[in-house]
């Protein structure tokens, strides 16, 4: 039997605060610099390395820690890391391919 996930405050709630804030950053970013040709065309979809890099930001840790991977098993989380590949999937719609070569699956 499957256990339904909830959004909390201490759990998913996190990855889904650090994903609207970077939703709101990339947004803000993108359109102060619109005149630019180079950047209106960029601003379709931000680089996984920008994803990674404003997620470290949020989150006051480094870009290494957000790309670190943990040991196997329950317990061994590294929300940072999980909010990048969610917003990298869901958001910029990178293929589980990309992301999986980025974060070192």
């Amino acid at each position: 039997m499957k256990r339904r996930q909830h959004f909390s405050a201490n759990g998913n709630g996190a990855l889904f605060s650090v994903a609207m804030g970077f939703v709101s950053v990339y947004i803000s970013n993108v359109e102060s610099n619109l005149e630019i040709p180079e950047i209106r065309e960029a601003a379709s979809i931000p680089s996984l390395s920008l994803i990674v890099m404003t997620v470290a930001d949020l989150l006051s840790v480094s870009e290494e820690e957000v790309l670190q991977t943990g040991s196997r098993g329950r317990g061994n989380r590294n929300p940072g890391r999980m909010a990048a590949i969610y917003i990298a999937r869901k958001i910029a719609g990178y293929p589980l391919n990309e992301i999986a070569l980025y974060f070192g699956f």
